[in-house]
Formats: structure tokens, C-alpha cells, sequence
């Protein structure tokens, strides 16, 4: 019965901390999604000032600078995740964006470069929902525009295979520098007929 009531208690807390414009419900958000992808090491906690965070471990010692640099590009790519579905007032709306990604997955492991793609994955649906409105895999169409840049050929395959029957609204381009000159390809679809 008391667990219950705590359960339900916690919950009514977190409707009502999600209708303010706060840090708190960022924090809950983020360490909700670090627990369920496993990284169970550290969490986010709001700072003494209440406008800012900090990582702390599990025994509530900051983490300082014992985490990989894999780990904190995680931990930042999530944030940057969690401010694109968040209202930035507390009217609840979520405001249309363009989004550019530069190499999320920069020195991550393949478990984290998994759950970065697939989160990109999320936003290029979100986004397609603007041109696709019969066929939406995911609720919201505040993604108006979004590129996506990488060097990373794992990364590459992961968030591209999907897209490839959706040219009319995605494109690719293949960016090279020679001689000091950075060069931009749009690649074309190659037509399957003999």
C-alpha cells in the first residue's frame, strides 16, 4: 500500500514538474534514458544553483574527469536530444527547428553508437513526417530540416539504409577535399534498369 502510494505520489510529481519550465524534468528524462541503455555508473543531478548539472556516481561524488570521452559526447548527445523534444517556455509546445549533427558518435563505443543512430533515426522520421503525413512512424513534425554530418562509416550505415527509398526528401552529398579545396557531391540514385 505505502509503495503504491509513493509510486503514484512520484508520479503526480513528475506531471507537475514536466508543466514547468525547469531543469528537473531534462534530469529525469536523461537518467531515465541512461538507465535504460545501461549505463548505470553515473547520472545527472541538478546543481546547487538549479540552473545547471553535474554527473555525479551513484555514491553522489562528482564524476569529474573519469569519464571516457565517449561517454561524456553520450551524455552531451543526449542533452542536445532532450532540449530538441522539450518546450523552451512553459506553454508545452515544442518549437519547429532545424537541426545540424556533426559526428555524434565520436569516440563511442558500438553500444552507444547504436542508440545515437537510432535516435537519429527518431529525429530523420520526425522530420519526414512534414512530407509524409499518411505513413508516420513517430508522433511530431517540429524537425522542419535536418543534416547530418559524419566521417564515421558505421554511423553512415546505420541512419542511411532506410532513407534510401525516400529521395524525393532526402538527399546525400559526398564532401572531399583535394589540394586543399573541399569539393561537394550530390549523390544521385542509380537507376535499376538494364
Amino acid at each position: 500500500e505505502g509503495k503504491r502510494q509513493q509510486k503514484a505520489l512520484e508520479s503526480e510529481l513528475r506531471t507537475l514538474q514536466s508543466t514547468l519550465t525547469s531543469v528537473i524534468p531534462t534530469q529525469n528524462l536523461i537518467n531515465g534514458w541512461l538507465k535504460e541503455f545501461g549505463f548505470t555508473g553515473f547520472q545527472l543531478a541538478v546543481s546547487s544553483d538549479e540552473h545547471s548539472y553535474s554527473l555525479i556516481r551513484d555514491d553522489g561524488t562528482p564524476v569529474n574527469k573519469s569519464l571516457s570521452e565517449g561517454e561524456r559526447n553520450f551524455v552531451t548527445f543526449l542533452y542536445f536530444y532532450a532540449l530538441l523534444k522539450g518546450s523552451q517556455d512553459n506553454s508545452g509546445n515544442t518549437p519547429e527547428q532545424i537541426v545540424v549533427i556533426d559526428d555524434p558518435v565520436s569516440s563511442m563505443d558500438s553500444s552507444a553508437l547504436l542508440i545515437v543512430s537510432a535516435l537519429v533515426r527518431e529525429m530523420v522520421e520526425i522530420c519526414l513526417n512534414n512530407t509524409d503525413y499518411l505513413n508516420q512512424k513517430i508522433e511530431g513534425n517540429f524537425i522542419k530540416q535536418i543534416f547530418i554530418l559524419t566521417h564515421n562509416v558505421y554511423f553512415h550505415n546505420e541512419i542511411t539504409p532506410r532513407q534510401v527509398n525516400k529521395y524525393r526528401s532526402t538527399s546525400f552529398y559526398l564532401i572531399r577535399k583535394t589540394d586543399n579545396i573541399s569539393h561537394i557531391k550530390l549523390c544521385v540514385r542509380q537507376s535499376h534498369t538494364a
